[in-house]
């Protein structure tokens, strides 16, 4: 990674591509971004007044950050929101929910963005 004046120079230092983990990119000032697609899931497990997936979806990063990032996605093609329960610098937990009982199973879209190690 070259400086200049004490401040990182250039654009992207790694790509990459980590097969079910998803992909990343590391740029020059240390900024990670990892991203993966999940396999479906379903919104018909009654939490209170809402509904969410039986379980969830554990997502290992393509590569660890340094500290736990934040995490964030999207229901890909259905309705509801993406319910982050907890992460790591090398993994996240995340679950489908919406407001009705959803029994069309489609995969969530997620994004971490942090530092890398």
């Amino acid at each position: 990674m070259g400086q200049a004046g004490g401040l990182p120079t250039g654009a992207v230092i790694e790509r990459g591509d980590a097969g079910a983990n998803g992909s990343y990119v590391r740029f020059a000032d240390g900024t990670q971004i990892c991203d993966v697609t999940t396999p479906a899931q379903a919104s018909t497990a009654a939490m209170g007044a809402i509904f969410s997936a039986g379980s969830d979806a554990g997502w290992s990063f393509a590569m660890p950050f340094a500290a736990p990032p934040v995490v964030s996605g999207q229901v890909a093609g259905g309705a509801g929101w993406v319910a982050v329960s907890d992460s790591s610098p090398t993994v996240a937990q995340c679950r489908r929910c919406s407001a009705l009982s959803e029994a069309t199973a489609v995969p969530l879209r997620l994004m971490a963005v942090g530092r890398w190690v």
